[in-house]
């Protein structure tokens, strides 16, 4: 968790971290008539992506919470990374997130805080 607030905060650290690319999202709930999702759509999500250098791997952290690692869903045609809780595909400057374990869908669009920050 350290190295994805270090490197969001453009701070990156050499070695491992190095060739990391971070992006932030702004995300909506999709499905309104889902339980939370009124209160979640109306003020969205902050969604920070964290890909390795090779694109295997994405470490996500969802309004600054936990960390969660997502693999490279192998034989998906679009990036597809999922664990047993989250889902996340991107899409141009977008993507889709899916809380499996709440079950609830986010339309996610890319931020410029992030881009704002770096020099």
């Amino acid at each position: 968790m350290l190295a994805l607030a270090m490197t969001a905060a453009g701070c990156a650290r050499p070695g491992a971290e190095a060739g990391r690319q971070v992006v932030v999202y702004q995300c909506v709930a999709t499905d309104a008539s889902a339980p939370g999702a009124a209160a979640q759509g109306q003020k969205g999500r902050r969604l920070t992506v964290q890909y390795d250098p090779r694109g295997q791997q994405a470490l996500t952290s969802l309004d600054g919470g936990s960390v969660n690692y997502l693999p490279l869903v192998p034989g998906v045609k679009d990036r597809l990374y999922a664990n047993s809780k989250y889902a996340w595909k991107t899409s141009g400057n977008g993507g889709q997130l899916t809380d499996i374990a709440e079950v609830q869908t986010y339309s996610c669009t890319r931020s410029a805080e992030l881009a704002a920050a770096r020099p």
